[in-house]
């Protein structure tokens, strides 16, 4: 029978540190939350030492950041903030501008865009200006700088215009010729030429008729603008 080594206190005494340190742990806890001897033992754990060096070698991975989904690129907007124009002078310096910034095109493919006469750009948007925009081509012109104008009241005018009406002119009468209405619209030129050539030719006594008429008629005219003119005093 082989000899058993003799073991001294201090190395019986590490020995059964380290066996307490690797020992695995039961949970003796019941099924009811108690201790006891009849409780069923259920789960396992480890020694808290080994707990805590395994937690301090893990290392936890970063999340990953979810990639956005890439926007669609948007599209470059000129901002006009306006300009205050009351006359063409004031209103061609930026209809130029607005071709050479904005557009970024010479006069000559302006006149293809605009459809107007080869050169005629260069002549308005010139330094010596030969030639100006008519009516239908300033509007045209406009439309090709991506240009509208919108109308609105000016207080400071209005107030000269209602001024120099008090003081030259007079109230529009309720009996005022008005456009398109037919009730006071006046006759064309040439159905008062067809009326008077019938009285003067088909009616007896025509001429004589037109004559008195119209010594009525300019009786009536004068009579009606003096009463308007001094109708108030």
């Amino acid at each position: 029978m082989p000899a058993v080594a003799q073991l001294d206190t201090s190395e019986l005494g590490e020995l059964e540190q380290i066996e307490r340190q690797m020992d695995i742990h039961v949970n003796t806890r019941d099924k009811h939350g108690g201790r006891g001897w009849g409780g069923g033992r259920f789960g396992w754990s480890l020694p808290p030492n080994i707990e805590r060096a395994k937690a301090a070698h893990v290392v936890e991975e970063p999340i990953a950041a979810k990639e956005s989904p890439e926007s669609p690129e948007t599209p470059i907007i000129h901002i006009f903030t306006g300009a205050n124009v009351t006359s063409y002078n004031e209103a061609l310096p930026h209809i130029r501008d607005r071709v050479g910034a904005v557009l970024k095109i010479s006069y000559e493919d302006f006149d293809s865009l605009c459809d107007f006469a080869a050169g005629l750009s260069g002549k308005v948007f010139g330094a010596a200006q030969v030639k100006r925009f008519g009516i239908e081509k300033f509007f045209d012109a406009l439309r090709g700088a991506g240009l509208r104008i919108r109308l609105e009241e000016d207080p400071e005018q209005t107030a000269k215009m209602l001024a120099r009406i008090s003081e030259n002119y007079y109230p529009r009468q309720a009996n005022q010729a008005r456009m398109n209405n037919e009730n006071h619209r006046r006759p064309s030129q040439n159905l008062i030429d067809r009326v008077l050539t019938h009285l003067a030719n088909n009616t007896p006594g025509g001429l004589t008729l037109l004559n008195g008429a119209a010594k009525q008629a300019r009786s009536n005219w004068a009579r009606h603008a003096h009463k308007v003119r001094y109708g108030k005093a």
